[in-house]
């Protein structure tokens, strides 16, 4: 045999050695449970053995076949093909979720609960951030629903967003999460209530000269706690003093600011209420920087209770609300919205959370429990 002729015959040889070792591989190789495997072992229809899979039909047959059918599905490890459920069913079960940003610890609790309730629910979800940049809302929502999410939680809507009327007009489900517009479904907590509480603390403790950092008033969170602190001076017969209610944004950075121009003035308020943690701890470093004490010179209160405000000196108080079960609430709103079912808006019940920072020397106590 002439060596060209023993080098066709080597390669022929490893071709085949190679070949049958990938057949062995695969003839090994467990094969993927269906819903036909799945019939043929419980002996029913393989339409029986689907209907028993999915929840939005498992009800048409017994709860004894149905629990039969879903544990040999569990004992093959039955795992359902997304794309041929999706091809049935008409959905992606996917869902479309817009935060303002994902570095806002807040934000991300309450992200992070609905992204595990939808997973309880069998949607995944994707989440995309604004970047507080409310003129991107509406290019990732159409990122989204081209994408063909079956619904929306929305983070980022404007009081009176038009974006909104519009998802309506497309009959686009959707649910707004911490944020309020007219009668849009929505679950948030009750923020008035919230302003309210913090204000009446500071009321209580003696302060008759009390700033606020707002916040950018166009967002309910931040348009409802002014109104609960305006109704708590009210209705302690306390003058509202324009002067001391500072427009804001929700970052420390606005914080800062705030505190700044609220503190050096010739008359500053002997408290603040900021309108979140995140705004209170700029107040904090504004006070520092102009050489005064928390809460000595200037009592302070924040909201939404994050993980940081009782490890800082001094212990922030605060307005807790639960981020967690606002998160998942949403998404129990939202699967009812995309089953055409109607989804009622729910208020959040906030707690005060009564600390040092809001405790001045000689006021310290009264009508409060410190937690």
């Amino acid at each position: 045999m002439t060596e060209q002729a023993s080098a066709v015959v080597v390669r022929y040889l490893r071709y085949h050695s190679v070949y049958d070792e990938c057949a062995m591989v695969r003839k090994k190789r467990p094969e993927r449970a269906t819903i036909y495997t799945i019939a043929e072992a419980a002996s029913v229809h393989p339409s029986t053995a689907s209907r028993a899979l999915s929840p939005e039909t498992a009800h048409r047959i017994s709860s004894e076949t149905a629990d039969r059918i879903r544990q040999i599905a569990s004992e093959l490890d039955y795992k359902p093909h997304p794309w041929a459920r999706s091809l049935r069913t008409n959905r992606t079960f996917t869902i479309g979720v817009v935060l303002p940003r994902l570095t806002d610890g807040v934000l991300a609790r309450m992200g992070e609960a609905a992204e595990d309730r939808a997973r309880e629910h069998g949607y995944i979800a994707v989440t995309l951030s604004t970047h507080d940049h409310h003129d991107e809302q509406g290019r990732l929502v159409d990122l989204l629903l081209e994408r063909r999410v079956d619904g929306l939680l929305l983070a980022t809507v404007t009081i009176d967003d038009p974006l909104l009327d519009e998802l309506d007009s497309r009959q686009v489900p959707f649910v707004l999460m911490n944020r309020q517009s007219h009668e849009h479904p929505s679950i948030c907590a009750d923020d008035e209530l919230g302003g309210y509480m913090a204000t009446r603390h500071l009321v209580e403790l003696g302060h008759l000269r009390i700033g606020m950092v707002a916040g950018p008033l166009q967002f309910s969170t931040a348009a409802l706690r002014l109104r609960g602190y305006r109704r708590a001076l009210e209705e302690a017969g306390i003058s509202v003093e324009e002067d001391l209610i500072i427009d804001s944004s929700f970052r420390l950075q606005g914080g800062v600011a705030a505190g700044r121009s609220l503190l050096a003035s010739s008359t500053p308020p002997s408290a603040v209420f900021a309108v979140n943690d995140s705004t209170a701890i700029g107040v904090m470093s504004a006070a520092r920087e102009l050489g005064l004490s928390i809460p000595e010179d200037v009592a302070l209160i924040g909201y939404n209770d994050t993980e940081v405000a009782e490890m800082l000196h001094p212990p922030l108080s605060s307005v807790a609300i639960s981020l967690a079960k606002m998160g998942r609430w949403s998404i129990d709103a939202l699967v009812k919205r995309m089953g055409d079912e109607a989804a009622e808006s729910v208020l959040i019940k906030p707690e005060l959370k009564a600390r040092e920072s809001s405790q001045s020397t000689g006021v310290s106590g009264l009508g409060v429990t410190p937690s």
